[in-house]
């Protein structure tokens, strides 16, 4: 019986080598490192801000494709451009595209705006509306939820679909709750894990019911915080990872030139939905910055509407205008011309 029961010292020399696995096991799970939280939270906001504000000023040409469930479900070139006035989107599906089956444009500028609508990459523009910006408040809907397609590329290394990242940092309900460095090549790269709550009130105003509930992102901290790789959850359920390259160059947040994810979708049948996206880009701060007449219908070979020459060059008044102030100067001169005179006749 003896040799079947084991004696009371080793008995607790398994039990504190039994204690010491579960412990280390739980504090790798969730290792923090404080310092570099407070590195993070300090440091990462104002980098991300601090692109936000070019971020929008880049030009970009790329491609965009979309695989449901394994199959080619979109296949877009998209091209943007903007100066600090105006901004240009345009989209061109390489495939059959059911969401979009033709190409279209978004321009803005500071008298108008316009869309325009093309069967084929090599066919003309033709204008589908134009809107006189000088009588409009804000600009149609489908005019901001197109240029996001183009933005969120650009936005990507700050951003997301789902969330304004310098802004969800900065939330009450977001926390930390692992920091670590990793390493992924020869980069020393930094993971952040976190955990956030949500309320009804933080819903996107263009994807409703999609913030982020948890997730794990590695940054490149040495080059602005930039993201590299991320995985997240969101709160109906969107379970997705990522990664993001640069340009060799790029010492900052600029330079995406690919980004690929993949991401499970619950359908209302209780189905989920396998969802993989590619974006190849050239993206690139130009050294001059794109002149307004590039916005306008003339650069797309179109004409311009009679009431936006008018307004470019300000108002004229018609023919019998003029004829009219004419003839009240004359009378004015002649009636003060008489009045004048008449003292001299009387004396």
């Amino acid at each position: 019986m003896d040799r079947f029961c084991p004696k009371p010292r080793a008995m607790h020399l398994c039990f504190a080598c039994c204690t010491l696995l579960v412990v280390a096991n739980g504090v790798g799970a969730q290792q923090r490192d404080e310092a570099l939280v407070h590195e993070f939270l300090t440091d990462a906001p104002a980098k991300w801000t601090e692109y936000r504000v070019t971020a929008l000023l880049q030009q970009m040409d790329g491609t965009y494709i979309v695989r449901s469930n394994g199959k080619a479900s979109t296949n877009r070139r998209l091209q943007y451009k903007a100066n600090a006035r105006c901004w240009m989107h345009v989209m061109q599906p390489l495939e059959q595209d059911a969401e979009f089956p033709v190409g279209h444009a978004y321009v803005v500028n500071e008298i108008y705006a316009f869309k325009l609508r093309r069967s084929n990459a090599t066919a003309a523009w033709a204008v589908v509306d134009v809107i006189d910006r000088t009588n409009a408040d804000e600009l149609p809907r489908e005019f901001v939820v197109n240029k996001t397609q183009s933005t969120s590329l650009l936005l990507s290394p700050c951003d997301s679909t789902f969330e304004n990242w310098s802004e969800l940092v900065g939330k009450p309900t977001f926390k930390v709750v692992g920091a670590k460095k990793v390493t992924h090549g020869q980069q020393e790269l930094v993971e952040i894990s976190f955990e956030n709550s949500t309320t009804p009130e933080s819903t996107h105003p263009l994807f409703p019911a999609s913030k982020y509930v948890s997730g794990t992102f590695w940054f490149d901290r040495e080059r602005a915080w930039r993201p590299v790789r991320r995985s997240f959850k969101t709160e109906n359920g969107i379970t997705g990872e990522g990664w993001i390259e640069y340009e060799e160059s790029s010492a900052d947040l600029s330079g995406m030139r690919h980004s690929s994810g993949a991401g499970d979708y619950p359908l209302k049948d209780g189905k989920k939905m396998k969802m993989e996206s590619e974006t190849s880009a050239t993206i690139a701060r130009p050294s001059n910055s794109p002149s307004d007449d590039e916005f306008t219908l003339t650069a797309f070979g179109l004409p311009e509407p009679p009431w936006v020459k008018q307004k470019a060059k300000g108002w004229r008044p018609p023919l019998y205008v003029w004829a009219l102030a004419g003839g009240l100067a004359c009378l004015v001169a002649a009636y003060a011309l008489r009045r004048r005179a008449r003292p001299r006749s009387e004396g």
